[in-house]
């Protein structure tokens, strides 16, 4: 059970003098919910994932999350044709598709790890190359964990 604060006034003081301080929360600006300059210092500086209500990692704060995203284009050469482009998030899926379906010599390929698309909507190359072999080895040198 709490006791109840009671507010004991100097007795210099009349006894309906209220105290010339508030706490913080009620410090706030004609009550339309603006926090007072007192309480903003007082707000918490540790950075929290709101989905799962832990810390964040320390390699994410100060930088925003970059999520790549694996992009081949497969086109048969001397076609006029528009390639066919294939979206993969992660490397395992591609190293899965190429078990299964090795490049061709009657093809020509592109691969690109984009990092996003840029305001007119074309994608950021971080890597890029001709082929799957050339593709996995430039993204393991750049040390980029996908």
């Amino acid at each position: 059970m709490r006791a109840a604060k009671t507010f004991v006034s100097a007795p210099f003081l009349p006894p309906f003098a209220v105290a010339p301080f508030a706490l913080c929360r009620e410090r706030t600006h004609q009550g339309d919910g603006q926090p007072s300059p007192q309480e903003k210092t007082r707000m918490h500086t540790q950075n929290v994932n709101v989905k799962t209500a832990a810390p964040e990692s320390s390699r994410k704060i100060g930088g925003k999350t970059v999520s790549y995203t694996i992009l081949v284009a497969e086109q048969k050469k001397n076609s006029a044709e528009e390639p066919d482009v294939l979206e993969f998030s992660s490397l395992a899926e591609l190293k899965k598709l190429r078990r299964r379906c090795p490049e061709t010599m009657r093809c020509t390929y592109f691969y690109a790890l984009s990092s996003g698309v840029d305001k007119q909507f074309r994608h950021i190359h971080v890597a890029e190359a001709d082929h799957f072999k050339q593709f996995v080895r430039l993204i393991a040198r750049a040390g980029i964990d996908i």
